[in-house]
């Protein structure tokens, strides 16, 4: 996925559910049926091909009156110019039955990418995707 100075709406291909939690692939929600303390991370692997890059990574909530942003959302990553970083972004947090999580990803200009790796020094080859959701 390549990333610009405008916010990329986190959109995966697959539809699953843990749980309860539901999401959506097309409209990138996820959606939690039930009140009760969930934990949502978001991994994602950066890559920058200029010095001074950054990705931005935050979320927003919605109970039935609108998107806002989380309070206390959002992290921002410098990334080492032609290296992969890893960015954890997670929340466990108490959710009101119906309550709505959408994540939201930009970077500060367009040299910056989301990239599927690979572990070095294995043997076989072990792919780490460029974004990977956990959620229970």
């Amino acid at each position: 996925i390549a990333l610009t100075s405008t916010p990329t709406l986190l959109k995966p291909a697959s539809t699953g559910s843990s749980n309860g939690i539901t999401y959506s692939s097309s409209t990138g929600v996820f959606t939690f049926p039930n009140a009760g303390n969930y934990t949502l991370s978001l991994i994602v692997n950066g890559l920058s091909n200029a010095a001074n890059q950054g990705i931005y990574i935050y979320a927003e909530t919605n109970t039935g009156s609108g998107w806002v942003v989380n309070a206390n959302s959002g992290k921002y990553t410098y990334l080492t110019n032609g290296q992969v970083q890893q960015i954890v972004y997670a929340q466990a947090v108490h959710r009101s039955a119906g309550q709505q999580v959408r994540y939201w990803i930009y970077s500060n200009d367009g040299h910056t990418s989301l990239v599927t790796s690979t572990l070095p020094g294995i043997s076989s080859t072990v792919y780490i995707p460029a974004i990977r959701i956990q959620y229970s």
